[in-house]
């Protein structure tokens, strides 16, 4: 478990191939706090790359539906990039491979829609929008957008064609033209293609295309 100080680390929240997300809470006021931080042991430098970008994205936030950044701090050969916390879990926890009723997922597509309608205000493209990063709490209602660690602060931007190895994204979910496999820019279009397939997931417990 980490140990940072000012922050006390609780629980696991997910444990990745990439990165391991934490739960805990700042010490002084208490507020929920998220900890996400490189699972490699020596990371690479694009991978540390990756944090702070994501934090210098995400720290000036002040919008109820987007995670602000608390901080970016060092810890042993890594970064842990400490977040706000709204104590919810992801759709595709919420989900678990079965349909939402659509009482239910009409007001979360709206809630969803104006969170990425949010993100683009400030000019960035999520480049990864799918069930794992759209963030509920169920009590509150409260929703949020996260993992800005392949955004982009552009209007558009020009994807090359790549082995699906390296591709950036989460395949089933990609846009067309996040794959370099057609002659589009990428814009933030490719965000509500995305969120499509998101809300297509959620209406029928499966995506639409199936991917390896």
């Amino acid at each position: 478990m980490l140990s940072i100080p000012g922050y006390q680390v609780t629980e696991v929240l997910y444990s990745g191939i990439r990165t391991i997300v934490y739960r805990g809470c700042r010490e002084h006021d208490q507020s929920p706090t998220i900890f996400k931080t490189l699972a490699a042991e020596y990371p690479a430098r694009k991978d540390l790359a990756r944090l702070q970008h994501e934090y210098a994205l995400t720290k000036g936030w002040v919008e109820s539906g987007l995670a602000q950044a608390y901080e970016l701090v060092p810890y042993q050969n890594n970064l842990v990039l400490i977040s706000e916390d709204i104590g919810g879990g992801s759709i595709r926890q919420l989900l678990d491979g079965k349909a939402m009723a659509v009482g239910e997922f009409l007001p979360l597509a709206i809630a969803f829609a104006k969170n990425l309608n949010q993100i683009h205000e400030y000019k960035i493209i999520h480049k990864d929008i799918n069930p794992a990063n759209l963030v509920i709490n169920r009590a509150t209602g409260q929703v949020q957008i996260i993992d800005f660690g392949i955004s982009s602060q552009l209007s558009r931007e020009t994807t090359f064609l790549q082995n699906p190895d390296h591709l950036e994204g989460t395949l089933a979910y990609l846009s067309p033209e996040q794959t370099g496999r057609m002659n589009r820019s990428v814009d933030y279009r490719s965000d509500f293609y995305s969120l499509g397939a998101t809300f297509y997931e959620m209406l029928t417990g499966m995506p639409p295309f199936a991917a390896t």
